[in-house]
């Protein structure tokens, strides 16, 4: 059974289909992941045999299953790939790899690889939806508890002291200190308001900030436990991971919450009536910005 054999096993979203052809590659196993392995290896060194829709249909399968072996062996070569600018120039932007390449990165990923998430944030070379990607594996892995809260509040910090590009869109600034203010709290507070404070977010700056005090002034556990409930983990329940993938492109409803796709980038932070008002006036929600709604 070679790549092209297992792609094949889940081209129909019939859910017996689907349930047979899970069957089949658990049946063979270790065949199918050295098939599977191969063929991503192929796809990393000729990105433009993507082009073809078979092909890609043939990549999200590949990726599936060897994320749901949680295949180390495999990172290296799904990392050459991403790199690749043909990778992103091919891939629909509302596709299922698109919106879930972060949990694929983070179930491939050793606990070691968290600073390569941190430079493919930095790269400006890639693609936005890439590294916003690489930015939601950084607290995927954190969730899965494969690195500490420690650990991700440094690579944030990180990423906090070295900035971003100077042409970088301010919507990728925004996810990093958003991210960053709800993953560290307190402990990331100094690099957060330097950010704010250099301009690096130009004309949204006044709005980032009154987002960022909101945060700060509501308390990060509020959104903490938000991304520990809406965190989707690891691929164990294949038949529903298939029937999830096959669904086209464009299906998912609109993301606003984080491990959808994005990261936690709102128009204004989810509090409740009684909370601190998100704008910073120190005034409950309700009697303030909350004002009959």
């Amino acid at each position: 059974m070679d790549s092209k054999d297992i792609a094949l096993l889940f081209a129909d979203a019939d859910a017996e289909k689907i349930a047979a052809g899970v069957a089949a590659v658990q049946a063979d196993g270790e065949a199918a992941k050295s098939a599977l392995r191969a063929s991503l290896a192929h796809f990393a060194l000729a990105p433009d045999d993507l082009s073809a829709a078979d092909s890609l249909a043939s990549l999200r399968v590949t990726l599936l299953w060897l994320a749901h072996w949680r295949d180390e062996q495999s990172f290296g070569d799904l990392l050459r790939l991403v790199r690749q600018p043909r990778f992103a120039e091919l891939m629909p932007e509302k596709d299922w790899l698109a919106l879930d390449l972060h949990r694929i990165f983070g179930s491939l990923a050793a606990a070691d690889d968290l600073p390569v998430f941190g430079d493919l944030v930095l790269d400006s070379s890639l693609q936005l939806v890439l590294r916003e990607q690489a930015l939601l594996a950084i607290h995927f892995l954190w969730l899965e508890g494969r690195v500490s809260e420690r650990e991700a509040v440094e690579q944030y910090r990180v990423l906090l002291d070295q900035g971003l590009d100077a042409k970088d869109n301010w919507q990728l600034w925004m996810a990093l200190v958003v991210n960053a203010t709800v993953v560290g709290g307190i402990k990331l507070k100094p690099q957060v308001m330097n950010v704010l404070d250099s301009g690096r977010l130009g004309d949204q700056t006044s709005f980032v900030r009154k987002v960022v005090n909101g945060l700060f002034g509501a308390g990060s556990h509020h959104f903490r436990d938000m991304l520990r409930k809406e965190h989707k983990g690891l691929y164990e329940d294949m038949p529903a991971e298939v029937a999830a993938m096959l669904k086209p492109a464009g299906d998912e409803q609109d993301v606003s919450m984080p491990e959808r796709g994005k990261p936690v980038v709102r128009e204004a932070p989810k509090v409740g009536r009684n909370d601190p008002c998100p704008c910073g006036s120190a005034k409950k929600y309700k009697k303030c910005c909350g004002t009959g709604n």
